[in-house]
């Protein structure tokens, strides 16, 4: 991080430091695979995911767009499809 010669004035950040810092070799998928599995049952994925992601930062970004993906009724999903068909049924 560069600073300002002025030493009152704010230092100025260097937003893209983060992009050429070396970062240490770490397979997070394969860590992941490697890891004991969970009791399905008991397991809740959401809590999972927020506890490891120290762990696994790039896996838990992936799954937290992953479960922001909204679910689809199967009903909006038929009416959809019948409708794209141009067919008409009465309800």
């Amino acid at each position: 991080m560069s600073t300002a010669s002025n030493p009152n004035s704010s230092p100025q950040k260097n937003y893209t430091a983060r992009y050429h810092q070396k970062r240490a070799a770490i397979d997070e998928l394969t860590e992941f695979w490697n890891m004991p599995q969970e009791d399905f049952e008991t397991c809740n994925p959401i809590q999972w995911w927020h506890q490891r992601r120290a762990q696994f930062p790039n896996l838990y970004r992936l799954a937290c767009n992953i479960f922001s993906i909204p679910g689809i009724c199967p009903a909006i999903i038929f009416v959809y499809a019948v409708y794209s068909l141009g067919l008409s049924v009465g309800f």
